[in-house]
């Protein structure tokens, strides 16, 4: 068997086959957290926030100055 041919991160086809395996099930396990759905959820919630009280203030600032 020639060493040389045979790179460091060469996967043979029985591994291949257990990587679908191990990445299908880490998928579904992750995506059967609760965790998971309530980061994923809050991030876009938290941007909105944010993003409606820059305009309320923007706007309170706008009626003072022409008040």
């Amino acid at each position: 068997m020639c060493m040389a041919s045979r790179t460091k991160w060469s996967v043979p086809e029985m591994g291949r086959s257990n990587l679908r395996t191990v990445i299908s099930f880490e998928v579904s396990r992750t995506l059967g957290k609760r965790k998971f759905w309530f980061i994923t959820l809050l991030v876009p919630i938290a941007i909105g926030i944010v993003i409606a009280l820059v305009s309320l203030g923007n706007s309170m600032a706008a009626s003072t100055i022409n008040a």
